[in-house]
């Protein structure tokens, strides 16, 4: 605790004593009570904090008595009981100022010795303590972490689709439940592959337009698959990337996959290169997912053997540059929900953001866990940044304050994620 001395004069003793403005500043070594009275300044004190004065009294040939002033928090004296003070003598009668909460705060008081008294004014300015801020040990936690993917189902409107609408519905209404049993924190939509003649497509169909979960998820998901088809321009690619833009946010979430589902019996008629929408699809992610955009296409096979369907080389392409697989719809199943293998890293999220700033400790500029500053640990076991064959497991993003982990070691679904460290104060 801080002590401010300053040495005060006695009233009593006349010796350089600050008289208050408003009373005259005459009086009487002893005999009379000495009407000035003298300010005791303790000037600003933090709340908590003490300041002490200190006024001296000296005897003359006779000792005198001291009597205890009549002082009240957060104003103090050292004198408690009487005290005696010798011929010749001098004492130092210690005053303290210990505000426990903020204001300004006078008291008057009053030294007598002998029948003489002396007049004080005690006044002080309690302000607000700055807050104290040690740096502390600190963990965060993500516990249970799980893939978090948008799904989009890009769904042919010809009348060629006829044929497949049953099947189309069977695997639509097993996606919901497949997606929930595989702890995927999922969003789904539709959209359909033409934007001419009064057809949906480049916009996402439903409502809502976005499943979430849901009992009912799978039922509204039948009402729009379900439905005829339009015959419209089949511009599938082109459809899905104006579908993805325009949901903006509302779909495509920070941390999440995109998954592109497409089920059609017409090749893609988009008028653009197919890597160009599959770039677009691109756009519209957030970096720090395992895998930003995967595809798969149940399209019509090459050669012709799946009767009244096109080839489908283009989605076959798109799926060859995003990454994923390519099926035939005449097969007997399509396999929509085991796109979703349980388990699967897919959309697992690569960054984990701190919740304060870690020290650098050794102040070399870099934070990682060579020095100690910062330790992550998966479900319990410490994971060093690097591993025996001095690959890069995860790294500290000083930009994002976060810890991020490399691709090909991400930790799996279901896993809990803490991050040690030496936080600065906030």
């Amino acid at each position: 605790m801080r002590h401010l001395h300053l040495l005060a004069c006695s009233a009593l003793l006349l010796a350089g004593c600050q008289p208050a403005d408003d009373v005259p500043a005459d009086g009487g070594f002893y005999g009379p009570p000495i009407q000035a009275t003298y300010i005791i300044e303790f000037g600003e004190v933090a709340v908590g904090e003490e300041a002490i004065r200190q006024a001296a009294i000296r005897a003359g040939k006779q000792a005198v008595l001291l009597s205890p002033p009549e002082v009240e928090p957060p104003f103090f004296s050292d004198v408690e009981q009487v005290v005696r003070i010798e011929p010749r003598e001098e004492l130092q009668v210690h005053f303290a100022f210990r505000p426990t909460a903020p204001g300004r705060f006078e008291q008057e008081i009053e030294l007598r010795t002998n029948g003489a008294s002396q007049a004080y004014r005690l006044q002080g300015v309690a302000v607000a303590q700055e807050p104290v801020c040690e740096p502390a040990p600190r963990t965060d936690h993500f516990p249970d972490v799980r893939p978090r993917v948008d799904v989009l189902l890009l769904v042919d409107d010809h009348a060629s689709m006829e044929p497949f609408r049953e099947q189309l519905v069977a695997e639509a209404r097993a996606l919901p439940p497949w997606l929930d049993e595989a702890g995927i924190d999922w969003q789904l939509a539709v959209t359909t592959s033409s934007s001419d003649a009064g057809c949906a497509g480049g916009s996402l169909l439903g409502d809502p337009p976005i499943l979430a979960g849901g009992a009912d998820a799978s039922d509204r998901l039948e009402a729009v698959v379900g439905a005829p088809g339009c015959d419209g321009n089949g511009n599938g690619l082109a459809s899905a990337a104006a579908a993805v833009a325009a949901a903006g946010d509302a779909f495509r979430r920070p941390e999440a996959g995109l998954a592109l589902l497409v089920v059609a019996s017409r090749d893609d008629n988009s008028p653009g290169e197919v890597v160009a929408y599959a770039r677009s699809l691109e756009m519209g992610r957030q970096v720090g997912t395992t895998s930003l955009v995967r595809a798969l296409a149940v399209v019509g096979g090459e050669g012709g053997h799946c009767e009244g369907t096109e080839p489908g080389s283009r989605y076959g392409e798109a799926v060859s540059f995003l990454g994923g697989s390519r099926r035939s719809l005449c097969d007997e199943a399509w396999g929509l929900a085991d796109f979703f293998a349980p388990g699967a890293t897919f959309g697992m999220p690569l960054t984990y953001p701190l919740e304060r700033l870690p020290i650098d400790l050794d102040e070399d500029g870099v934070l990682d866990d060579a020095d100690g500053e910062i330790e992550v640990r998966i479900d319990g076991a410490v994971v060093a940044s690097r591993n025996e064959e001095a690959w890069r497991v995860w790294d500290y993003d000083a930009d994002r304050n976060a810890v991020v982990f490399y691709p090909h070691f991400v930790p799996a679904p279901g896993q809990g994620i803490e991050i040690a460290y030496e936080a600065h104060c906030d």
